[in-house]
């Protein structure tokens, strides 16, 4: 297993999950500039770029978000219209975590700390990620 990997994708996740939990059940949309201090000029957007496509997908393969449509911005940037959490996405953000978080569940996390360093935010992914596939192990 590719740590490195993993850790990008999942602090895609937990940046996702801000975003969404800022909003309640409000649908938006969502780009990967919204999440990251990035413009499609940057080196590094690409890559970025279609991580963020690959995670939103994933996300919603798991039933954690819903979206409306996908988008194509100007450069060819790829955005995700009418996103929103699921109440699987909501139940799972408000899940006990344990020590592993500053508060007691993602979601206070995200409330109380308005300014996350990227490690948090990949904690907050690998948390949520493993939430989510323990649930899923329990309905198969």
């Amino acid at each position: 297993m590719n740590q490195e990997a993993f850790g990008a994708s999942f602090e895609i996740v937990g940046r996702i999950l801000s975003r969404l939990a800022k909003g309640g059940l409000r649908r938006t949309d969502l780009w990967p500039v919204d999440l990251f201090e990035l413009n499609y000029l940057d080196e590094e957007w690409p890559e970025i770029d279609e991580h963020f496509y690959d995670v939103m997908t994933w996300l919603e393969k798991e039933r954690a978000i819903t979206y409306q449509e996908q988008l194509s911005g100007t450069a060819g940037e790829s955005g995700f219209g009418g996103v929103q959490l699921t109440s699987l996405g909501v139940t799972l953000l408000n899940s006990d975590t344990g020590e592993e978080l500053p508060r007691s569940s993602i979601q206070e996390t995200l409330a109380v700390d308005k300014s996350l360093a990227p490690t948090v935010y990949t904690k907050i992914g690998a948390l949520f990620g493993g939430l989510l596939g323990a649930y899923t192990k329990t309905i198969s």
